[in-house]
């Protein structure tokens, strides 16, 4: 099991290594100062719009993305099947969208910290969801050593009592969240 995850992560490293020798991105690094010395982004052709919401105040901006997020999160979480790990991995993917815009504006929004925490519980049934999904993938690759296999079983039996003890709190979970306060609000 661990030189097949070796094996994944390799693969991984070269694509991020290919990129990072490129042209392209050498060519990034060098402008990329020049860019933001010059305020680069104000001579863009933009649309009105565009260049309206360029020089909007952030915090109006901030709410209303994160309003967004969460009515996402809300819409894929209300009615959602948590047996179902399709659906489930639709609800991990919008928390995190959420869960990042609220790390980013932290600075600028009080208690956004606070509201992070109530959403760690519902992201950590989540992310063990996930990995016993990711896990079960990578032994139906056709692992041919017995020994990987006997392991990777063990491992991802291990995960899955795992999620099944933390689905039992979805319920609170997803209850806690849903009555977090919302700090962008006042």
């Amino acid at each position: 099991m661990m030189a097949l995850a070796e094996r994944h992560r390799a693969e991984a490293y070269d694509r991020v290594r290919a990129m990072l020798d490129s042209d392209r991105y050498a060519e990034f690094r060098r402008d990329f100062p020049t860019w933001v010395d010059a305020a680069s982004w104000e001579q863009a052709d933009m649309k009105k719009k565009q260049a309206k919401r360029l020089h909007s105040a952030v915090l109006p901006f901030s709410r209303k993305l994160l309003d967004r997020l969460e009515r996402r999160v809300l819409e894929s979480g209300s009615h959602v099947d948590k047996y179902s790990p399709e659906q489930m991995h639709q609800l991990r993917i919008e928390c995190k969208k959420l869960r990042y815009g609220a790390e980013f504006f932290t600075p600028i929004i009080p208690g956004l910290d606070q509201f992070i925490g109530h959403m760690k519980g519902l992201q950590d049934l989540l992310g063990v969801m996930n990995d016993v999904a990711v896990m079960k993938g990578l032994l139906q690759q056709g692992e041919s050593d017995p020994e990987v296999a006997q392991y990777a079983g063990g491992l991802v039996g291990w995960r899955t009592r795992q999620f099944h003890e933390l689905l039992n709190s979805f319920d609170d979970r997803w209850e806690e969240f849903t009555q977090a306060k919302h700090p962008w609000w006042s």
